[in-house]
């Protein structure tokens, strides 16, 4: 659990930022319809992006949640080899307007490669990243393995992390 601070009408607020990692089958209703509602809102209305979010590769994937009290503020879909791509991959990934600067994102980061490599042994781990993030997940050591490429009216570019064993 990670406390972090927020300033909310003047006070200060401090929040306890859980995060749960589920299989498709272990996901309540209630946490299926945030983790959409959230989805929804970020990909397709806040980024104008008109698109099918719910694509037919959820009941494959593990889902990692980061928890505002009772509310997804964050969120990762852990794809395992071969659903989508050759590797495992990281996708969807989230986090809340209202929660941004708080460092969830880099939270989620950390442990959506964690339980990647835990639940599916992975060496290489693969992610299809929007193009102005690209930095972003160069400090988690994920590399550029390809040109940018318009995909569903938004740049991105293909981004590969391989653990090396220390």
């Amino acid at each position: 659990m990670k406390l972090t601070k927020s300033l909310e009408n003047g006070y200060v607020r401090f929040m306890r930022i859980q995060m749960f990692c589920k299989p498709f089958e272990e996901l309540s209703l209630l946490e299926l319809m945030g983790i959409y509602r959230l989805r929804q809102y970020v990909f397709v209305v806040e980024q104008n992006s008109i698109y099918e979010d719910v694509d037919g590769y959820d009941p494959g994937c593990h889902h990692l949640m980061a928890l505002d009290e009772d509310d997804i503020v964050g969120y990762t879909r852990l794809l395992p080899p071969g659903l989508k791509t050759e590797h495992a991959s990281i996708g969807r990934v989230v986090t809340k307007s209202t929660h941004r600067g708080r460092g969830i994102g880099i939270d989620l980061m950390h442990e959506s490669i964690a339980c990647v490599e835990e639940l599916y042994a992975s060496q290489v781990i693969q992610l299809q990243a929007q193009s102005y993030l690209e930095e972003f997940y160069n400090k988690f050591g994920f590399e550029r393995v390809g040109p940018d490429y318009m995909y569903e009216n938004i740049l991105h570019v293909d981004m590969i992390r391989t653990k090396h064993e220390s």
